[in-house]
């Protein structure tokens, strides 16, 4: 395909909507004091429409132009000819060859292909000729990552959030998915307990029959001003994992509390430790002795025997 080259006046360009545009980052500072310092490297690419021109590639590129103040820019314009599929590929061969695209900008890229008119059973084969390397399976995720809510997609982007997690809390109703969304980015944590936390809430709402915002509301009521006022953002992400986790499992959470209670009236010497079952299912608990003297063994063995007979013990062993 032969591309022409010149100068456009910034005024021809349609830039809303913008059905090629692919890239997820709306800061412009870096192209302006690029621009500013050494030009464009690269044209724009437009395709010619009935009023003006549409951008296929260098969306941020025109709009830092247009915020300088600059009345034209240099494009690649392709023929009047081009196809809608021939479009498609080009815009999203101009983004993925030049870096990775994240998981929301490959969505973009596969969904402008779609639209092209493309049939489905060639889609991997064309996206993979336009610089995507995905598969069948990738592609049907991707293709409900076009269409999540945008707090989603924002997180996805970020980082707050996971793809299995992403896809799980799109089925959701948008609240729903919006809430876990904050929530999740605001307790800082990885897959493993984003899936537990949404499978928690899940059988939770199931079985008390209550949505799941109503159950954040009663386990963290006002959360997010807990979270701006608490300075240990650990601490606070633990604490919100727990009650939730008491919620699901509450004969688990009162053994927890039970032991610990227990564990405090006991007064454990140095040296000494009990420790419970993995997440209290089980029964045999662990005790620990530390010891660097002979001493320090006649001095444990005897608590351990005062132990044996105290009311807090036989209620931990019980």
């Amino acid at each position: 395909m032969e591309f022409s080259c010149r100068r456009i006046p910034l005024q021809a360009l349609v830039l809303e909507p913008a059905p090629y545009k692919i890239t997820t980052e709306t800061s412009i500072e870096d192209l302006v004091g690029s621009i500013k310092t050494i030009g464009l490297l690269q044209p724009i690419i437009v395709a010619r429409q009935e009023q003006g021109y549409v951008v296929l590639a260098g969306h941020r590129r025109a709009a830092a132009y247009l915020a300088l103040g600059y009345g034209s820019i240099t494009a690649r314009i392709l023929p009047q000819e081009a196809s809608g599929i021939e479009k498609a590929i080009v815009a999203v061969s101009d983004n993925s060859f030049q870096r990775q695209l994240n998981l929301v900008e490959q969505a973009r890229a596969v969904r402008i292909l779609e639209k092209a008119g493309r049939r489905a059973n060639n889609l991997e084969k064309l996206a993979a000729g336009s610089g995507l390397s995905v598969n069948g399976e990738m592609i049907d995720k991707l293709r409900r990552v076009a269409d999540m809510p945008r707090v989603l997609q924002e997180a996805l982007v970020s980082g707050d959030l996971s793809l299995p997690v992403a896809l799980r809390l799109g089925e959701s109703d948008r609240i729903t998915a919006e809430l876990l969304t904050n929530l999740f980015a605001k307790m800082g944590i990885g897959l493993n307990r984003q899936r537990q936390i949404l499978t928690w809430l899940q059988e939770i709402s199931l079985r008390d029959d209550v949505s799941i915002p109503q159950i954040l509301q009663q386990l963290v009521p006002d959360w997010k001003a807990d979270h701006k006022r608490v300075k240990d953002k650990g601490a606070w992400s633990k604490a919100v994992f727990g009650a939730i986790r008491s919620r699901r499992y509450p004969a688990l959470a009162a053994a927890e509390k039970s032991f610990r209670e227990n564990l405090k009236k006991m007064k454990l010497p140095p040296g000494m430790r009990i420790d419970p079952p993995p997440y209290f299912e089980g029964k045999n608990y662990k005790i620990s002795l530390t010891i660097n003297k002979t001493e320090d063994l006649e001095r444990l063995g005897s608590h351990l025997r005062e132990l044996a007979g105290m009311d807090e013990t036989r209620r931990i062993f019980k």
